[in-house]
């Protein structure tokens, strides 16, 4: 399965930008595996995932919000994330744990 958004590229599991493989299936996996807190997507955050990461977070990270999307299947926040959905959330050291298991 292939899906183009932006610069990322959801292929045969793994997630790419620019050419750059960021997350293989082996990693992928394994964040999948973990568990994670939850987070209910209100009315006014509908595809607007920069505005959820800065309200669960207090800051705006690009590499959390790769991790969010494959945690939650999403390759387009603008059309998927909807009111009352329910979003899997990594701790903010999500970032190293992917380090440490590449």
């Amino acid at each position: 399965m292939e899906k183009i958004y932006n610069s990322l590229l959801f292929k045969n599991d793994m997630l790419i930008s620019n050419e750059k493989t960021l997350y293989d299936k082996n990693t992928i996996k394994k964040l999948k595996e973990r568990k994670y807190e939850t987070y209910t997507v209100k009315d006014y955050e509908e595809g607007r995932l920069d505005i959820i990461i800065y309200r669960y977070y207090g800051k705006f990270d690009y590499n959390l919000k790769y991790i969010i999307k494959v945690l939650n299947n999403i390759t387009d926040e603008f059309s998927q994330i909807k009111a009352g959905m329910v979003l899997s959330m990594p701790d903010s050291d999500a970032e190293g744990y992917i380090y440490s298991i590449v």
